[in-house]
């Protein structure tokens, strides 16, 4: 293939600033790095106020010159002309690796996916999600979203092989199997955080899984009561809930939300002491109403009411809304914009008084348009 004679476009075109980009890039890449910066300010030269030009010199600062302060300089003013999403997505990657102010960095990688997202904002949201999170189900989501975009490109294909090595959604195990994994972690916090991981299946609910996790006070295999094995996660004091992760029976959840079906191939189910007995168990309940013939799927019972997703509403997501009917009124009552895993995080975190980190997620709960009929 002949190359192109890039000095002798830019001989014929002296002004054309995506032309000096170009070549600029070209000339990093044989890593003339004093050559390369010359032609990225040709072109601010030309228009200081070329969006384009202003964020590529940033990033060509950040990664290539180490020189932080100045990149911050030009990313902030490229942000400043052109909020657009790669601006965005760039400059959270500078917040992530260089200055490692996470928070800010979050703030902009989801500026970036609201802002007309593309494969990149996608990738480096997955990549901020994996290694500074370790919020692996929602980095998988995102992973797939940019090999959607651009499907069999090899940076994004290598990178998600190596996040499988860490994340084996689709790893199936018996409970006792789980059960000696567990046993046998040097860091047994650690390898729940990672076993429980699928619960954490909305934004934010990762720290809320690992502050749960970090105050399990064992692990043991019991029977469930129905000759089946059964792992039970122990807190310390009498009053705090104890997480029960069994077997389930095989049925047919085809018809329930896929965020719902990733979780309930076990049974789990919360007890709360104080209350005297489970109060929060996953299940395939599913009722009529007084007003249609339409079945209301409900996947979590909580004490005596029913969590039901929403015949219409949707959550961010795209999936059914999560909304609390009360046993005594049939009726919504409430709603939350989060999926079923980390609704159990969140009334599990409820119950032992943890907080601060438990992302606010309740919405704005639809008119109760129907009733439901409970035997």
């Amino acid at each position: 293939m002949k190359q192109r004679n890039y000095l002798k476009e830019i001989e014929a075109d002296p002004n054309n600033i995506d032309l000096l980009l170009d070549y600029a890039w070209v000339l990093k890449n044989r890593f003339d790095y004093d050559e390369a910066e010359k032609y990225f300010c040709l072109a601010l030269e030309i228009d200081p106020n070329n969006a384009k030009a202003v964020c590529s010199y940033a990033v060509f600062l950040d990664l290539y010159r180490k020189n932080y302060d100045k990149a911050a300089e030009y990313y902030k003013k490229a942000i400043e002309l052109d909020p657009y999403s790669t601006t965005f997505s760039n400059y959270a990657n500078f917040l992530t690796n260089q200055m490692q102010n996470y928070d800010e960095a979050e703030k902009y990688y989801k500026l970036a996916l609201e802002n007309e997202p593309n494969e990149g904002a996608y990738f480096n949201y997955a990549g901020f999600l994996q290694k500074i999170c370790e919020d692996y189900p929602n980095a998988d989501k995102y992973y797939r979203l940019a090999m959607e975009l651009r499907p069999n490109y090899e940076p994004f294909t290598m990178a998600y092989d190596y996040f499988l090595t860490l994340y084996k959604p689709n790893k199936k195990m018996t409970k006792k199997e789980l059960y000696t994994e567990l046993t046998a972690a040097p860091d047994l916090h650690k390898a729940l955080v990672d076993s429980f991981s699928f619960l954490a299946d909305s934004d934010g609910f990762a720290p809320v899984l690992e502050a749960i996790m970090k105050q399990v006070e064992s692990v043991e295999m019991q029977d469930d009561g129905y000759d089946r094995d059964a792992i039970y996660l122990r807190f310390p004091g009498d009053d705090e809930p104890e997480l029960i992760y069994g077997e389930v029976e095989d049925e047919d959840y085809s018809a329930y939300p896929q965020s719902y079906q990733k979780i309930v191939d076990s049974c789990m189910y919360i007890i709360f002491p104080d209350d005297g007995g489970w109060a929060l168990q996953f299940g395939n309940d599913s009722f009529n109403t007084e007003e249609t013939k339409d079945k209301i799927l409900s996947p979590l019972s909580d004490f005596s009411d029913w969590w039901i997703y929403h015949p219409t509403a949707k959550n961010p997501q795209g999936e059914p809304l999560l909304c609390l009917v009360s046993h005594g009124t049939r009726k919504t009552v409430k709603a939350v914009s989060c999926n079923i895993g980390s609704l159990l995080l969140k009334r599990m975190a409820e119950s032992m008084n943890i907080k601060n980190i438990v992302p606010d997620v309740e919405a704005e709960c639809p008119e109760s348009t129907f009733t439901l009929i409970v035997d």
